[in-house]
């Protein structure tokens, strides 16, 4: 049902943006984030991926938790076959056709629809611990691809590549057991880097150490509870983060791309 995410966009072009003076561009440039610098995209999506998962700085600075973490590729659903079925029965509705990738309008967006356990959440924090100093985390990684036309691509001719997660980027948040999620400051210093995916940067688009700063967010997981009693998100819960990149094709600054990451704990 589902072909593997690269990255790469045969369908849809992102309208490049005026250039300044010197500019050799054509107007079929575009940009596109992506997990991987080369392949095809599903056929289904305007082209754009990103990888991303829930960290836990008590277990270990970058892993993962398990099965609360997205590679870009929607076999994540074979995974959770009975938890979605359990899902389906509580809500009286068939929630997989609700998975998967999708695009908005107002602003022009792909979106990404993963669920995540929370029973491997819950096991993560039990075992490992929860300080109100380092709490779970979101972290994201990916590829800002670059383009000359739908069939030529040149992510060496990118220029200025810029991620963005500011202010805004928390889209909206249904969490409940006195939990919740929040964007924090964080360290921008990859924020210029083109290519921020995990097996080259185990914290993606994150670094742990350094200054942060206020136009730079990452997003935490506070947990509910007092000493070593917590509570967890529910069944349900749901929070939905935007990402975005900028970059320069041929001298013209290309339009922006968003991508909305939706993330629903099952």
């Amino acid at each position: 049902m589902y072909l593997s995410v690269a990255g790469a966009c045969a369908e849809q072009k992102a309208n490049a943006g005026g250039g300044g003076g010197g500019s050799s561009a054509t107007g079929n440039e575009f940009i596109q984030m992506a997990t991987n610098p080369t392949g095809i995209y599903q056929i289904s999506s305007t082209g754009q991926a990103l990888e991303f998962g829930i960290n836990n700085p008590l277990h270990h600075p970058t892993q993962h938790i398990t099965n609360n973490s997205f590679n870009g590729n929607m076999d994540i659903v074979d995974e959770f076959e009975v938890e979605i079925e359990n899902y389906s029965e509580i809500i009286e509705a068939d929630f997989l056709p609700l998975l998967g990738y999708s695009t908005g309008t107002s602003p022009t967006r792909d979106i990404v629809h993963v669920p995540f356990s929370v029973a491997s959440f819950a096991s993560n924090i039990n075992g490992n611990g929860y300080s109100a100093s380092a709490k779970p985390r979101l972290l994201i990684g990916g590829y800002i691809r670059g383009w000359d036309a739908f069939n030529t691509a040149n992510n060496s001719g990118l220029t200025s590549p810029i991620w963005t997660v500011n202010s805004s980027a928390l889209i909206s948040s249904s969490i409940s057991n006195s939990c919740s999620v929040g964007l924090v400051d964080a360290v921008n210093t990859r924020v210029n880097t083109q290519d921020n995916r995990f097996a080259t940067n185990a914290t993606g688009i994150y670094v742990n150490s350094g200054t942060t700063t206020s136009s730079f967010k990452l997003l935490e997981i506070t947990l509910g509870g007092s000493g070593k009693s917590f509570t967890f998100p529910a069944i349900g819960d749901t929070f939905t983060l935007r990402v975005k990149a900028d970059g320069t094709m041929a001298g013209a600054t290309q339009t922006q791309r968003n991508f909305d990451i939706k993330v629903t704990w099952i």
